[in-house]
């Protein structure tokens, strides 16, 4: 497959602080923010594409016949891409100028002013099968199926491949091919005398990081570099690439059920965690020690509570119930926007040691997968 010029093969990674490749010239002054991603206006191979409600038709050149139609493929994708705290949009483009090419493109829509303002798009591939967008805390991930090497056009897409990319305003950084078997993941990372802990976002088990990994001097000198000042044992957000390894038989290790090989370190985010894009605590803080009554703040989007809160439990480290209550926005909250909120738990002196506290997204359907939650783990006095 060839992306922009750059031939990529197998499972592919952007790389930050290496070259760019220029993704078209900035957008015009004249293209302000729209109402919906499917009506903004891209830049495609240069050209601005104006969209209306996800398509578009435009000669092939100056005077041509031949138009290049352009449609948006699937259901925009939403993450916080330039890492402002607003929701963008993420989308697949497909353009034909009436040949035997179909040619795919990802393109971000960006929050502004209350509206979307389109940006560059940049080429995957030709005659590919779009599957999944979406974004961990600002590198963008695209799933789709390809052609295997040597294999003709003819030939039905089948090789499932997976993209990392980031944008960077009319530029996508190049990018470099991860070994078999690498993936990239974010999770929390906590480094100290008797912890060395991976915990994925998306899966609740927590990793060893192996101290023989190739780059675990590069993870620990950034985890050094973002937590001076903090207290011992602070949770730091990272995108990592790397895979699952069999933990030291002996010493801390022993505790887990699995390591963590770091092969390089994507970001490292000094603020936020797994849920940022939905919601933030501010108070109290990942690890901080906490007693009755306990004071809880922060800021969620809209789309978290129902009827203007959404449900709060505080629990032992075996997941026994100490306190329950309600979070309520401290403001209007039919917004897709973030709302602050706040709410007070009072329970009686428990054991000493770990829990959880989790704020739980009100979901009032029947629908189980619009189930969320943001698990903060602290510690009871």
């Amino acid at each position: 497959m060839r992306m922009n010029g750059l031939v990529v093969t197998g499972l592919i990674l952007l790389a930050a602080g290496s070259a760019t490749m220029s993704a078209g010239p900035a957008m015009g002054a004249d293209t302000g923010p729209v109402d919906s991603p499917l009506d903004a206006t891209y830049r495609i191979e240069g050209a601005p594409v104006r969209l209306h409600r996800g398509r578009a038709g435009r000669p092939a050149a100056p005077g041509s016949a031949t138009r290049t139609e352009t449609r948006v493929v699937g259901a925009p994708a939403h993450g916080d891409i330039d890492g402002d705290g607003d929701s963008d949009a993420l989308l697949f483009l497909a353009s034909e100028s009436g040949g035997s090419g179909t040619f795919y493109y990802v393109a971000a829509a960006y929050r502004d002013a209350g509206g979307y303002r389109g940006g560059p798009a940049v080429l995957i591939g030709d005659r590919i099968t779009p599957r999944r967008l979406a974004v961990l805390h600002g590198v963008v991930v695209v799933d789709y199926l390809d052609r295997a090497s040597g294999e003709p056009m003819a030939v039905q897409p089948r090789h499932a491949l997976t993209a990392y990319l980031i944008p960077d305003g009319a530029a996508w950084h190049p990018v470099v091919a991860l070994a078999p078997g690498e993936k990239v993941v974010e999770g929390m990372v906590t480094i100290g005398h008797e912890v060395r802990a991976f915990e994925p976002c998306a899966a609740p088990a927590a990793y060893w990081l192996m101290g023989d990994s190739p780059a675990y001097a590069t993870l620990l000198a950034a985890y050094r570099d973002a937590t001076t000042g903090t207290p011992p044992y602070t949770p730091l957000l990272m995108v990592l690439a790397g895979h699952r390894s069999a933990p030291p038989a002996n010493g801390f290790a022993a505790d887990y059920d699995d390591g963590w090989r770091v092969t390089r370190v994507i970001r490292a985010l000094p603020a936020g965690d797994c849920k940022g894009d939905q919601i933030v605590l501010t108070l109290p803080t990942r690890g901080s020690t906490v007693s009755s009554p306990l004071e809880i703040r922060g800021r969620a989007r809209g789309t978290w509570f129902f009827e203007g809160d959404f449900p709060l439990t505080l629990s032992d480290g075996a997941g026994n119930r100490i306190a329950q209550g309600f979070a309520t926005a401290q403001g209007e909250w039919m917004t897709s926007e973030f709302v602050p909120f706040s709410a007070v738990l009072h329970f009686p002196s428990p054991r000493p040691g770990p829990g959880h506290l989790i704020l739980k997204k009100d979901n009032p359907s029947d629908n189980r997968d619009q189930d969320d939650a943001l698990v903060v783990p602290i510690r009871l006095q």
